[in-house]
């Protein structure tokens, strides 16, 4: 059998930054204020401004799930395709 277990949850959209403001607002609380879109650490600067929307709030939702489970990325096997 086949088993998987969660160790972090990342989460990003507009006025919801991470996953705290999004189980607050889930509870009754208020948006943030936030940029249009999150700026990935994980991509030098000049990458950053390039990204797609889809890739800069994936990285930065990836991101968070490594820091909430206490995960080094660089330490983490990954798969990327493309369609």
């Amino acid at each position: 059998m086949l088993t998987a277990s969660i160790e972090g949850i990342g989460f990003w959209t507009q006025g919801l930054p991470n996953w705290e403001a999004a189980c607050a607002f889930a509870r009754g609380g208020e948006l943030q204020e936030t940029t249009a879109r999150p700026a990935p650490q994980l991509l030098a600067a000049n990458e950053r401004r390039r990204a797609p929307d889809t890739v800069a709030v994936s990285l930065e939702a990836a991101l968070a799930a490594c820091t909430a489970a206490g995960r080094d990325p660089a330490s983490l096997p990954s798969i990327f395709t493309s369609t």
